[in-house]
């Protein structure tokens, strides 16, 4: 696999998600399928945003709320839940600080980008969701 240097410094020089996406689009370079996912939900990277520990405090999240992450390539579906101190904890048992990090573990180690991955089980929408309207 080739890869443009020049295109990655000017990709990375972007701030705003939606500048990176329509720039990657424009070019034919749109690789990520999370990147048209963050920006059809109006996530962005770079800002500030809150922690799944934060959602909890705020009540948006409570302790007990269940996830899932329906891996359709694999025909694989994962659940887990929000513990105590802000905590996500995959059905193995083991707790994570972050989505991200939770899908990465049920991953192989491989990254995942979790906030979109995980999706509250009674409403079905992605966590980034619940971030994303309450950061605001």
């Amino acid at each position: 696999m080739n890869i443009d240097l020049e295109v990655v410094r000017e990709y990375k020089s972007l701030t705003s998600l939606k500048h990176t996406f329509l720039y990657c689009h424009s070019i034919g370079n749109l690789t990520s399928n999370s990147a048209q996912k963050r920006y059809d939900l109006g996530v962005s990277r770079g800002e500030e945003q809150l922690s799944i520990n934060d959602l909890v405090k705020s009540q948006v999240l409570k302790v007990g709320d269940e996830l899932i992450w329906r891996r359709k390539s694999l025909n694989v579906q994962h659940s887990a839940k929000i513990v105590a101190g802000g905590k996500i904890e995959t059905a193995d048992g083991v707790s994570h600080k972050t989505p991200s990090g939770a899908a990465k573990h049920l991953n192989g180690n491989k990254p995942v980008d979790g906030w979109l991955a995980w999706k509250l089980k009674s409403s079905n929408k992605p966590i980034a969701t619940l971030r994303e309207k309450n950061s605001k």
